[in-house]
């Protein structure tokens, strides 16, 4: 079973992965560590898994909406 590397929390949610090349990237619930487990380790019954997207594609033009939105500048301080 795949644990937390930082708090050994059972609770994880796998990320979805551009391209089948890419590493396994996982982000526990509980403290929001990310990592990547050894090759070869199975994640098992604990990890939630990743949204699938129609394609590469779809995952980049989702990733840079986000990066559009994260980009705006905050609105100001409510005094």
């Amino acid at each position: 079973m795949l644990n937390c590397r930082r708090c050994n929390s059972e609770r994880l949610l796998e990320l979805a992965r551009l391209d089948g090349g890419d590493h396994w990237v996982y982000r526990c619930r509980d403290c929001g560590f990310l990592f990547s487990p050894p090759e070869g380790h199975v994640a098992g019954e604990n990890v939630i898994p990743a949204p699938t997207p129609d394609g590469p594609e779809e995952a980049r033009r989702r990733l840079a909406e986000l990066a559009t939105v994260r980009s705006r500048p905050a609105a100001a301080p409510i005094r």
